[in-house]
């Protein structure tokens, strides 16, 4: 993408630049990711799915056979080739944008949104069938404590606790239009 008339942000005009909804497991990622896609009529692109697809062998699966650090890297490429494509709506991995990398190159063609909720309410959502296929849910309460961190350097919070898909869309968009309008 080449900008031509960067925003006082340092991002393109609003019409190219993704927005990246990031945060811990079942804060809802891609469950709003694809509302807000809609509403603005843009592609929702869910990077795990993306990955999966790449890798050919699920998350489960990358994980059991290859480890964490394979499934990062892989992780890490995805989110940088999305980072160089516009206009889209990206939902990444719970762990993602942990990486300062990562971070860095989609926040410099996306505004990066971090879904956050309480851990009470995070472990309502997530019930042991979830867990099951997610490598790194055994221990939720210590992933939330490391990861925390992590999430509270990402500048745009959405608090998702007690809301719908469709408040927290609408909190996005809103969030999109004071940023870019």
């Amino acid at each position: 993408m080449a900008c031509h008339a960067p925003t006082k942000h340092g991002l393109c005009s609003m019409t190219y630049v993704n927005i990246v909804i990031t945060g811990f497991m079942g804060t809802g990622k891609s469950t709003v990711a694809p509302v807000v896609a809609e509403k603005m009529g843009r592609r929702f692109v869910d990077a795990d799915t993306v990955l999966v697809q790449q890798a050919d062998k699920s998350i489960p699966e990358i994980f059991a056979q290859d480890g964490e650090p394979a499934f990062r890297k892989l992780e890490a490429e995805v989110c940088v080739d999305l980072a160089a494509q516009t206009e889209l709506v990206i939902a990444t991995g719970g762990g993602a944008l942990l990486n300062p990398d990562t971070l860095a190159a989609m926040s410099s063609t996306g505004m990066v949104v971090c879904l956050v909720a309480d851990e009470s309410v995070l472990e309502a959502r997530l019930t042991s069938e979830e867990r099951a296929g997610r490598p790194l849910a055994a221990n939720l309460h210590a992933l939330y404590q490391q990861r925390k961190p992590g999430y509270d350097v990402i500048p745009y919070q959405i608090d998702v606790n007690n809301k719908t898909p469709e408040q927290i869309a609408e909190e996005i968009i809103a969030l999109w239009q004071s940023v870019f309008g």
